[in-house]
């Protein structure tokens, strides 16, 4: 049987370039180098982090870093993704007013909203954050969502245009490199543990550059044909339609994704907060090939739905799916397996995040297998139906959380995130296969 599926996937893997073009092919294989690339430069940066700050400063940090993660998907006004829908469309269509338009509009809006965001976030930190060392960090924190903001738009600008190599490569390699090189020479300079409010300003000084090389490559990337039109934003209302949606999704998925660590935080205490990020950083290399799919495939998908060429987008999501979910799973046994010695690269007092570790992992495994839902969800115009299930799901994490966490520290954490991952995943599933009538795992594949 293994030799029948090892045989069914190598010839799947050869037709690639015949199915999902040679581009998507070169984008594909491109961004998985990326992301092999940077997410252990991530781990390592974590790593840095934990040797050149204290346990109560690191989780001080990673307490702001999760609300930093929750407010810049929030001042993106959801433009970050309706972008992989619109910038497709309007080159498949050749439509380059409107691309003009959208890249310009979604500038103008994310910038002053980002920046009144900041003003609020910083007078609300004056008045009801007393610790210090808190204080401080968050509000360096706030100068960081203009900048990252425009950093998210243009990231999808690039995946829009299937470019995800210059996509990812400053936010994923470009990052980690240059601040765990600022933390270091920092701390051999002063000689004494960072405090959180440092390492977060280094971030807005690494954050800045990222943004300039950014706009210089998205520039020279775009097509020549913007050069020569006007810039069209008469569909604004439409945009907002579709990304104010996708808005309160990218909020509340964001919210979703960090809310454990934010729970633990006010509910356990900075150290225990330190332990479980070190385990939830260790758990997201697990989603390698899940973000790859979600980055690659989703221009794909959006053009191929569009364009209504069904066959092509079954056989697309077939191979997606079936290699997502193949690589996740041999990405799964080690964790388990050595989950132990990998915490102990923290140091001996986060080994104690190993139970949350494995199941953290399990609740990634189960997202593998159904990633293609949340693909299809996103770009077909079912935005607002993914936001309702996100939007149950997250309430159901919010109520696990607060039940398991006073009784199973961190422990209960990771299982309040795997359980309602996993039911908003299968939800995700259901729904899809029900009105897209696709096959949308990979057990089409393992059936032919």
């Amino acid at each position: 049987m293994l030799r029948s599926i090892g045989g069914q996937l190598f010839a799947y893997t050869h037709s690639l370039r015949a199915t999902i073009g040679s581009s998507l092919l070169r984008n594909g294989i491109s961004t998985v180098l990326i992301k092999a690339l940077g997410m252990p430069l991530a781990f390592g940066l974590q790593l840095v982090l934990v040797r050149v700050m204290n346990v109560q400063e690191y989780g001080v940090y990673a307490f702001a870093v999760s609300w930093l993660a929750i407010i810049t998907l929030v001042v993106a006004l959801g433009f970050d993704v309706s972008y992989l829908r619109f910038i497709p469309q309007y080159r498949v269509n050749r439509q380059w007013n409107y691309l003009k338009g959208i890249l310009r509009r979604g500038g103008t809006l994310v910038s002053t909203f980002s920046v009144c965001t900041g003003v609020l976030f910083a007078c609300l930190v004056f008045l009801l954050v007393e610790d210090p060392s808190l204080r401080l960090t968050l509000l360096v924190m706030c100068l960081l969502f203009p900048v990252r903001g425009l950093n998210m738009l243009r990231q999808a600008a690039l995946k829009g245009i299937e470019t995800p190599f210059w996509a990812f490569l400053p936010e994923r390699v470009l990052r980690p490199v240059m601040l765990a090189g600022g933390c270091v020479l920092l701390y051999f300079l002063i000689s004494e543990p960072l405090h959180a409010s440092s390492v977060m300003a280094l971030n807005l000084f690494v954050m800045v550059c990222l943004l300039t090389l950014g706009t210089i490559v998205l520039r020279r990337r775009l097509p020549s044909q913007l050069r020569n039109v006007q810039a069209d934003s008469s569909n604004t209302s439409e945009w907002l339609k579709v990304s104010l949606p996708l808005f309160i999704m990218s909020g509340l998925g964001v919210i979703f994704l960090r809310l454990d660590v934010l729970m633990v935080g006010f509910l356990a205490g900075k150290e225990p907060t330190a332990v479980y990020n070190a385990a939830s950083r260790t758990a997201i290399l697990m989603t390698l090939f899940i973000t790859t799919a979600l980055a690659v495939l989703s221009p794909r998908i959006s053009e191929l739905y569009y364009s209504n060429n069904l066959e092509k987008l079954q056989r697309t999501i077939s191979i997606g799916a079936t290699l997502s979910d193949v690589f996740t799973f041999l990405l799964f046994v080690p964790f388990c397996l050595f989950g132990e010695y990998v915490l102990a690269l923290f140091g001996e007092q986060y080994i104690a995040g190993l139970p949350a570790l494995v199941i953290l992992a399990a609740g990634y495994l189960v997202e593998a297998f159904t990633v293609m839902a949340n693909i299809l969800l996103r770009v077909t115009g079912y935005q607002k139906i993914s936001a309702g299930l996100l939007a149950s799901a997250l309430l159901l994490n919010v109520l696990l959380n607060v039940t398991l966490i006073p009784h199973y520290g961190i422990t209960g954490a990771a299982l309040a995130t795997a359980v309602s991952t996993a039911l908003l995943n299968v939800l995700r599933l259901l729904y899809a296969r029900k009105h897209l009538g696709l096959h949308i795992t990979c057990f089409a594949f393992l059936k032919k």
